[in-house]
């Protein structure tokens, strides 16, 4: 899980480095792929320690060894919703709008110049600022 969770985080920092579409797309579907394999690993893990933690008598245990068993237990049960969040996001990006990368900039050529990237400023969804028309106000 350590090794996994190091590879997503590279996956993670090349998605945001690397500007080319093919490439992007592999790095996100392999980032989705693992955190679900990582979510599912975590819950067998889970159901696993929580099954043999109630076979087992709790006299015989002494307070350091039901602390370490109920915290691996914690931990895993916890993990199980990061990693399903981490899948979740990893899935809403894989299927985001296609033609925009993470930082709103448009993948489009610009048919202005012919080359480059066209910007998001160039053709805003918002609207202007208030008092910022020259037109004038009707009553």
């Amino acid at each position: 899980a350590f090794l996994d969770a190091i590879f997503v985080l590279a996956a993670e920092v090349a998605i945001l480095a690397w500007r080319r579409e093919d490439l992007t797309d592999k790095l996100l579907l392999w980032d989705l792929v693992c955190s679900v394999a990582t979510t599912f690993l975590y819950f067998v893990g889970f159901c696993f320690m929580a099954n043999q933690y109630g076979r087992v008598d709790r006299k015989a245990l002494s307070t350091k060894q039901k602390n370490a068993v109920q915290g691996a237990i914690a931990f895993s049960f916890f993990s199980i919703f990061a990693w399903a969040c981490l899948a979740f996001m990893a899935f809403r990006t894989k299927n985001r709008t296609p033609g925009y990368n993470d930082l709103g900039e448009s993948t489009q050529r610009n048919s202005s110049t012919g080359s480059g990237l066209a910007h998001a400023h160039e053709d805003s969804p918002y609207q202007e600022a208030p008092g910022s028309s020259n037109e004038k106000p009707v009553y």
